[in-house]
């Protein structure tokens, strides 16, 4: 669920800084917060490879005994 609420932070982020009302400051503070998020994401996405590796592993050690 927190892979869902980073996408969403980073979009309203990106709509943020797309504002015509929007300082070069707030623009700056916008890139740094997305910047993290982005990494959360990108971690968190990595490890839902990892187990999807673990399991793709493990059906073929089951496809292998038959």
């Amino acid at each position: 669920m927190k892979l869902e609420e980073n996408i969403a932070k980073l979009t309203e982020l990106a709509e943020k800084t797309e504002s015509a009302d929007v300082t070069v400051q707030e623009a700056i503070e916008s890139f740094k917060q997305g910047i993290v998020l982005a990494q959360q994401c990108l971690d968190e996405i990595n490890g839902y490879k990892g187990q999807l590796v673990e399991l793709k592993t493990q059906m073929d050690e089951l496809n292998n005994d038959r």
